[in-house]
Order: C-alpha cells, then sequence, then structure tokens
C-alpha cells in the first residue's frame, strides 16, 4: 500500500547585488528596472542616483544686492544654433551671433531661416546657409559673406567643410548634391583650378532630404531617413561617395547625431543606431515596444545623452554607457534645445519660455566655480553657477517570485544594504501579486554615507513588484529576498 509523504520546502534566501539599466520589454529581467528617473551606471554594479547639475544664474544689482534671474535674454526670439570654438561658445538666434555673450556686430542673419549649422573651422565660424564666415583676430571678429551654394547642413572634416542641399538651390533649381569647400578656405566653393584643393560637388540619385550629418576618420557621413552616403578620399580626383539603404537619422533629429569613441550615435525613425563605417545597427532593443522621436544628444563621461520626446510628448534624457552597454533614464525638466561639451562637462540649453534661455551643465562636483559658459564679456554684470538642491529619483523593478510555479514559496521579509548622503531620504513600495496599488514598507531620512542592511517585513505574496523612491543621493548595494515554503510536496511511498 502507498502512503502519501509530505516533504517540506526549505525557506532560502536569494541575494541580487548587480543592478542593471532600464529595459521598457515586457519580460523585465529582475536585474533591470521597467521604469525609472534620475539613476546612473556610474557606480555599476550598483544601483545610484545620478550627480547633481547646476544652473547658471545670472544677476543684476539693484541698490546694491544681487537680484537673480533664471534665465537669460538674447537678440532675436530663438535660439537656432550653438557650437563650442575652442574655448568659446557661439549662439546664433534667428537674427544675430553671439561669442561669449558678445553680439558681432556685422552678422546679421536671415530671420527665416528655420535650420541653421554653425560649423567651427580652426578658431573661425562659418555660418550655413547664411554664407556667413567670422574669421577671430586680435582686434575681434570680422565677418565676410561668401558666395556659396545654399546648403541644409554642413560638417568640417580634413580642413575642408562639407555640405549638401535637397531642394531648390540659390537658383531655385530642384537639387540632391552634396558639396566640400576648397582645401583650408571654407568661403571658396566655386575656384576650380583642375588642382588638388579645388572644391567639389557631387549629385546624389537616393531620394529624400537631408536629415544628419558627421564625420569620422575614415570620411563624411551624410544621412536620409532611408539612407547613408559615405564620402570618403582627400582630393577631389579620388572623392568617393558611396550611398546604400539603412535606417538613417530621423527627420527632427539631426541633433541627436554624435561622434563619440570612433563611431556615430544616432537616432533613426525605430531606434537609436551605432554606425562605426560598416553597417549601422540597434542599441535600444531595451526600449522593447516604445516609440520615441525629436532626439537631441550630446557626449560626455564617455556616455551618449539624449534627450527624446515619447508619444505624449513628454521628454526624458536617456543615457547610454558605452562601457557597459546600459540605458539609465534622468528627468528633462527644461526641455533640452541643444547639448554641447564644454570643457568635458555636458552643457544644455533649454527655454523658459520665447526669447529667454538658461543653461544646465551636468556633472556640479565638476562644474562647481568654473566660469561660466558664456565667458566674462556675456553682457550681464555677473553670474553664479548654483547646483541643484537636491535630486529627486525612482525606479521601478521587475517583477519577483513566481506565480505560476507549483512549488511556490511566499516572500518574507526583504533586507536592503544600502547608503544615504547626508539630507538624503528613500522610500520603499511594494505591489504584491495581482494588486493595484503600492504599499511603503519602508522609509529612511536619518542615515550616514556608511552602508547598512535594513530588514523589511512585507506582506505575505508569491510575486511582488518593488518601487524605490527618494531625494538626495542614494547607493542600493543588494537586495535580499527571504522566502519559505507554502506547503509539500507529496511524496507515495
Amino acid at each position: 500500500m502507498l502512503y502519501p509523504k509530505f516533504k517540506n520546502i526549505p525557506s532560502k534566501i536569494t541575494r541580487l547585488s548587480a543592478f542593471g539599466g532600464f529595459t521598457g520589454k515586457a519580460a523585465v529581467p529582475e536585474s533591470s528596472f521597467s521604469d525609472m528617473e534620475n539613476l546612473t551606471s556610474d557606480s555599476f554594479p550598483l544601483m545610484k542616483v545620478r550627480k547633481k547639475r547646476g544652473r547658471l544664474n545670472y544677476y543684476n544689482t539693484e541698490n546694491g544686492k544681487r537680484v537673480y534671474t533664471d534665465a537669460f535674454s538674447l537678440p532675436g526670439s530663438r535660439i537656432t544654433s550653438v557650437i563650442k570654438v575652442n574655448d568659446k561658445v557661439c549662439i546664433c538666434t534667428d537674427t544675430s551671433v553671439i561669442i561669449d555673450g558678445s553680439v558681432i556686430a556685422d552678422a546679421r542673419l536671415n530671420p527665416m531661416v528655420e535650420r541653421r549649422t554653425a560649423v567651427a573651422f580652426g578658431r573661425n565660424i562659418l555660418i550655413v546657409p547664411d554664407a556667413l564666415y567670422i574669421v577671430e583676430t586680435p582686434e575681434g571678429f570680422t565677418v565676410t559673406q561668401c558666395q556659396m551654394p545654399f546648403m541644409d547642413m554642413a560638417v568640417e572634416h580634413n580642413n575642408r567643410v562639407f555640405g549638401c542641399r535637397y531642394g531648390k538651390n540659390g537658383s531655385g533649381v530642384y537639387v540632391n548634391e552634396i558639396y566640400a569647400s576648397k582645401l583650408g578656405d571654407p568661403t571658396q566653393w566655386y575656384s576650380l583650378q583642375g588642382i588638388s584643393t579645388d572644391p567639389y560637388t557631387a549629385s546624389l540619385g537616393c531620394t529624400g532630404e537631408f536629415t544628419g550629418v558627421s564625420a569620422i576618420s575614415e570620411g563624411v557621413i551624410f544621412f536620409k531617413e532611408e539612407f547613408i552616403i559615405r564620402v570618403t578620399g582627400d582630393t577631389p580626383s579620388d572623392f568617393s561617395v558611396f550611398s546604400f539603404p539603412a535606417r538613417g537619422v530621423e527627420k527632427g533629429s539631426s541633433q541627436s547625431v554624435v561622434s563619440l569613441n570612433e563611431k556615430i550615435f544616432y537616432k533613426s525613425r525605430d531606434a537609436v543606431m551605432v554606425y562605426d563605417g560598416a553597417l549601422p545597427y540597434s542599441i535600444s532593443e531595451s526600449f522593447g515596444s516604445n516609440t520615441y522621436s525629436k532626439a537631441i544628444a550630446g557626449t560626455a563621461f564617455g556616455k551618449y545623452y539624449v534627450s527624446m520626446a515619447d508619444t505624449r510628448g513628454r521628454r526624458r534624457i536617456f543615457v547610454y554607457d558605452t562601457k557597459n552597454g546600459l540605458w539609465h533614464i534622468e528627468d528633462d525638466n527644461y526641455g533640452t534645445l541643444f547639448m554641447l561639451n564644454i570643457s568635458g562637462i555636458l552643457c544644455s540649453v533649454f527655454s523658459v519660455s520665447e526669447g529667454l534661455y538658461g543653461f544646465w551643465v551636468n556633472d556640479a562636483e565638476a562644474s562647481s566655480g568654473r566660469p561660466a559658459v558664456l565667458g566674462e564679456n556675456n553682457g550681464f554684470e555677473g553670474y553664479e553657477y548654483i547646483p541643484e538642491k537636491e535630486v529627486v529619483w525612482s525606479a521601478q523593478s521587475a517583477r519577483f517570485g513566481e506565480k505560476e510555479n507549483p512549488v511556490r514559496q511566499y516572500l518574507r521579509k526583504l533586507s536592503v544594504t544600502l547608503s544615504l548622503e547626508e539630507g538624503a531620504s528613500l522610500s520603499l513600495y511594494i505591489m504584491p501579486d495581482d494588486a493595484n496599488e503600492w504599499q511603503r514598507v519602508l522609509f529612511i531620512d536619518d542615515a550616514s554615507k556608511e552602508v547598512f542592511t535594513v530588514p523589511v517585513v512585507c506582506p505575505k505574496c508569491y510575486s511582488f513588484r518593488l518601487r524605490y523612491e527618494g531625494t538626495g543621493g542614494c547607493t542600493l548595494y543588494s537586495l535580499a529576498r527571504h522566502t519559505e515554503g507554502a506547503g509539500g510536496v507529496i511524496n507515495n511511498v
């Protein structure tokens, strides 16, 4: 005769000590997060809150007191381009050029231009399509009006400026062309003498407007939404133009094109891509079915920072760590217009309202006390770098546990090992099984930088999700789940 015999399921501890990045897929690994804000991979494999940013607050002196303003105004109603030229910052509005805060008197721009590119050429600046060349001299800046093709965008490479145009040229003729200036002289585009320094023009067969341009060691890369055009060679006689169908730059995301680690990063219609001279490939599989558009990017600290809008128009900054291959998400409260790298620090231009702008600088520790990015002669009486008061952050985990497993174990408690900076706080929420509400199971607002472990009593459940919320600096070292058997296994004996 067979008799039932129950075998107890032992309790166990499962420890998670390596935390990944953002994953928007339906199936989220336990080490990743389905949503987050203001986290960083700086201390990977630990989960950590990003460093503080800072704002450049300007002030005027009234009655001996400083009166601060969060934003500054510039001639014109909107900014159309921002670049760094050596140690200076050049800002183009719709009507004027401002270099380190000083308006260049003779540089008058066409207010009807929607898309403008300022190209650094040594210490000088070429502005496309306005055809202005601004030369720095010991006495200041001189402005020259050039004779050049009407171009959509341009880039410098190997002592030439390369540009492109899809649409009507200056004569009203429809063209689909790329151009290169005379070697060493971006003001000369038509002086053909049959020598190696001549300018260059080529017509293309692939259709569609140009959506981006960049340069790497192999040559200049032009993008359309469905094509990539590669230009290689050193002289007009050996220039080679090769185009092939591929996921190019999304229309409206021309500012997402950034060169980093000898590769080009950019936003296509359905992914964030990398092009290394062979074929482009996606690095955003972890986004899942989420779609984004209107990308603006920059790079610093070996990372690719890209501000994108989701289908509801909400902007967030996604950060790709090229070393660890992880995505993290930061906030984008101001609505980014431009990103550029200044002295190794990421600087972003945001709009407060039409005609009013501000700067924030990433990594407050590295930026504290440094000169304002607009330079000393910025037309204001002064400025001051002010770090954020606090960083508000959150992270939402994958689902832990297996509801469908016949050998079920229920959660008994959690053990959280972390450290908090002075003045920081942390709340931990749990959503057990199929519940629709978060339950707070932990709150800490009085801790030191020392690493400590906190036991957390949780409601009985077989599967659960966690949500972390806090303000200030926090580092999560590990998460331990203590589970116990929910019953026995029957064996006949």
